[in-house]
């Protein structure tokens, strides 16, 4: 039996989407988001509208169909929002959460 499978060229789909997470400072935090499209999406991640730059403490894993986003040992200067942004050349999906970290909500409100 020859089982074909179809795939349709379009628009990145997130099926799984970030939570909002409230932790104490030194936590350590892991964002997911996960989707799909075809051609395969560029997968971004922003806090408070600005790209998420990868350091020591931050790291992004953009496996195939997911993103996961991780910070080690939080500060307060983490605290935002985050969006997780799935992009090819058909368009964008966006999914957000909220961090909050003792008790800042990092967006200035």
């Amino acid at each position: 039996i020859i089982q074909l499978i179809k795939n349709v060229l379009g628009p990145p789909i997130i099926d799984i989407f970030p939570v909002d997470q409230d932790v104490l400072s030194g936590a350590d935090v892991s964002l997911y988001c996960g989707g799909y499209g075809d051609p395969p999406p560029k997968i971004i991640w922003r806090k408070n509208s600005v790209n998420v730059e990868t350091s020591h403490r931050i790291k992004i894993d953009p496996v195939q169909g997911s993103g996961k986003l991780q910070i080690i040992s939080v500060t307060v200067e983490d605290a935002g929002k985050y969006e997780c942004i799935y992009r090819n050349s058909f368009g964008e999906a966006r999914r957000e959460a909220s961090l909050t970290v003792d008790g800042q909500t990092g967006t200035g409100q």
